[in-house]
């Protein structure tokens, strides 16, 4: 196992070592550490086509014309249609507003008979929400059907953009100053774009806060969009609502409660909601993921909630079989993996992203559907690979893709299934293995200094922690074992009782009892570590990485 020190300059504070390693100007650290409105919220006016969009959907509602919100079926997909749709339908009080749930069985994106079907059911305006970048021909086909589109989208754009009605994407747009935020970012700016138009009092949008900067914040957190700039501060400002009773909404309060968290912050979404959210669409349809957020009554919301707790454990289950099958029909000798069975279409990203983050090679795992006679793929990547890079490379032989450097999914045709494999492996043929040799990069040593000063409790001015500013991992030498216990039911997890610098810590590593006969016989050893909370016991620990 090799790992990297990334700042060794003691001199500095430990917080301001770790500000360094993110690229933050010292002289401005506290514009980061405390994002504020004035500095990093950016009028969503910038974006463009957003005039247009806002224009069009205030004239739909003036002449009872029917909306509908059209989402892609992931959890970015559910969080951008309730912020739209609850809005449009609550705030503005506008009840000739739909939403149209597609599942797996659609295909990822708008597609023709999509708008065939809402046309025919009199649809004037549909928009689009974290989907929609790459239809350029279903954009084509709505303007000829005299069907307005306003896409709304993230993702990055092909070479040649759909023709919409409107294009709302920052990737997009020439004057916006940040091109990374999430769709249900992108969602939120639209609805904040019609607050500043219709001119909303000042308690009506505090109350548009409190309702949807935690759902925003939600998916901004879980889509690996970077936790930086106005994504820092919609996250930051959603963690000030959701742990204070008197702000959260009804539906957030009734989340909570039923999650039985107690502060909440970015590892309760990765670990806690996201996953529940998430399993709906794995299983099947999204729909009830997107009840949860929609219902306000606490019973109905709960029996919502105990649905998708028990899809996300069939989704775990199935997840683990189809991980062990997998495993054994990959080449592991091949730079990317790739498999492709009948696997349930709904866990091969989770399952790509195992064994992406097992193995540290990029990854290709396809659902086979024999009755429409294609492949549907889901890809992951670790940082040093570009998905979408690769995707552009063998664009000939896909019917469809999409995705981030890091995430991506595509549709192709069996017949092309062979010439694609190979036309990948080409291009990863000539990767030496030293390049693929996983690295951790620790951020810095935390020293007797750091630890006498306190200092390592003011790591948590960094949070929220996310990508591009993720968790600080460090190097502690040294460390003179107490004793040594396994803990909790089943006597699996390792819990270590240290000292240094005569400070007692405490220092975990979950289901690794294994690991007891390679340190029970020594006196002290270095770590590699990451800081944390014990919310439950309102103290810190060290949760272990590696014991080198």
């Amino acid at each position: 196992m090799k790992f990297e020190l990334i700042n060794q300059d003691y001199n500095l504070s430990l917080l301001d070592r770790l500000l360094k390693i993110r690229n933050i100007d010292l002289e401005k650290k506290d514009e980061f550490l405390n994002p504020s409105w004035a500095n990093f919220w950016y009028d969503p006016f910038l974006l463009s086509d957003m005039e247009k969009s806002v224009d069009r959907i205030l004239k739909a509602i003036k002449n009872n014309e029917r909306i509908v919100v059209f989402w892609d079926y992931d959890v970015d997909g559910v969080t951008a249609t309730y912020v739209v749709f609850y809005f449009i339908y609550k705030f503005l009080n506008y009840k000739n507003v739909s939403i149209r749930l597609p599942s797996r069985e659609d295909g990822y994106g708008i597609r023709g008979f999509h708008l065939d079907e809402l046309k025919e059911k009199n649809v004037s305006l549909v928009i689009t929400v974290d989907n929609g970048i790459t239809a350029v021909e279903e954009a084509e086909y709505a303007k000829k059907i005299w069907l307005d589109l306003i896409i709304t989208d993230h993702h990055t754009p092909l070479e040649h953009l759909p023709q919409a009605f409107a294009l709302v994407n920052p990737k997009t747009s020439p004057s916006y100053p940040y091109k990374e935020i999430a769709g249900v970012g992108v969602a939120f700016k639209l609805i904040s774009a019609l607050a500043k138009k219709l001119k909303l009092d000042k308690n009506t949008k505090q109350k548009m806060l409190n309702y949807f900067l935690p759902i925003v914040a939600i998916w901004t957190v879980a889509d690996c969009v970077p936790l930086l700039d106005e994504n820092r501060l919609l996250v930051k400002k959603w963690l000030e609502i959701i742990n204070d009773k008197n702000k959260r909404p009804p539906n957030i309060e009734n989340m909570i409660n039923f999650l039985n968290l107690k502060n909440v912050d970015s590892y309760h979404i990765w670990f806690v909601i996201w996953p529940r959210l998430n399993a709906s669409w794995r299983i099947y349809k999204p729909d009830t993921s997107f009840q949860v957020l929609f219902q306000h009554n606490c019973e109905v919301q709960y029996k919502y909630l105990e649905k998708l707790d028990n899809m996300n454990k069939q989704r775990q289950s199935t997840q683990s079989d189809i991980l062990s099958e997998v495993e054994k029909s990959i080449d592991l000798t091949k730079n990317i993996l790739i498999a492709h069975w009948e696997f349930h279409e709904w866990v091969i990203g989770i399952v790509s992203w195992k064994l992406t983050e097992k193995y540290n090679k990029p990854s290709i795992i396809m659902h086979i559907d024999k009755e429409k006679w294609l492949a549907v793929w889901s890809c992951r990547s670790p940082m040093y690979f570009s998905i979408v890079d690769l995707l552009n490379q063998v664009w000939e032989y896909l019917e469809r893709f999409g995705g981030h450097a890091q995430a991506g999914g595509l549709t192709i045709k069996l017949e092309n299934l062979e010439k694609f494999k190979q036309a990948v492996y080409k291009i990863w043929e000539n990767i030496l293995p030293q390049d693929l040799e996983k690295i951790i990069f620790v951020d810095t040593e935390i020293t007797e200094k750091d630890l006498l000063e306190d200092d390592i409790n003011h790591i948590w001015k960094l949070a929220p922690f996310g990508q591009q500013n993720p968790q600080p991992t460090f190097l502690i030498k040294d460390v003179t074992i107490k004793k040594i216990d396994l803990v909790w039911k089943q006597q699996n997890h390792l819990k270590i009782y240290g000292q240094k610098a005569g400070i007692d810590l405490i220092f975990l590593k979950w289901s690794w009892k294994s690991l007891l006969e390679k340190i029970q016989d020594k006196k002290s050893i270095d770590l590699i570590v990451n800081y944390e909370k014990d919310d439950y016991n309102w103290g810190y620990y060290f949760k272990i990485k590696e014991i080198l």
